[in-house]
């Protein structure tokens, strides 16, 4: 997969700039960490490069 823009975000952040981040996500291919509390809870991240995730993953499933 290509490199892709990471960006750190807090929840409160998150829920001031969701729009602007999603737009991110889709426009630019950015990867975006949800913090709370300084400990990672949850990834934004494209949907296809998601839907790859889960391909690979059910496709070394299979293969075990």
């Amino acid at each position: 997969m290509e490199d892709e823009t990471r960006w750190e975000v807090r929840t409160d952040e998150l829920r001031r700039n969701l729009r602007p981040l999603l737009n991110s996500v889709e426009r630019e291919r950015a990867h975006v960490t949800v913090k709370r509390y300084d400990e990672p809870v949850a990834v934004i991240v494209p949907i296809d490069w998601y839907e790859q995730a889960r391909a690979l993953v059910a496709a070394s499933g299979a293969q075990s």
